[in-house]
C-alpha cells in the first residue's frame, strides 16, 4: 500500500507510517503542498502503477 497524504495530515505523521512500514509520501515531501488535486492525481498516475 502506497499514501500520498495532503497538507491535513502533518509531515510528521506522515514519518510515523513510513516508520510503522506503510509506503507514505506526503506531498510537502514532492513540492505539491499547495497543488490542486487534479495535479496530484496526475503525479499518481504518472508514476505509480496503480492507484
Amino acid at each position: 500500500m502506497k499514501l500520498l497524504p495532503r497538507q491535513g495530515l502533518p509531515l510528521s505523521a506522515a514519518a510515523l507510517l513510513c516508520d510503522a512500514g506503510i509506503d507514505t509520501i506526503h506531498v510537502g515531501e514532492i513540492a505539491m503542498s499547495e497543488a490542486e488535486d487534479v495535479e496530484i492525481i496526475c503525479y499518481l498516475m504518472s508514476n505509480f502503477s496503480h492507484i
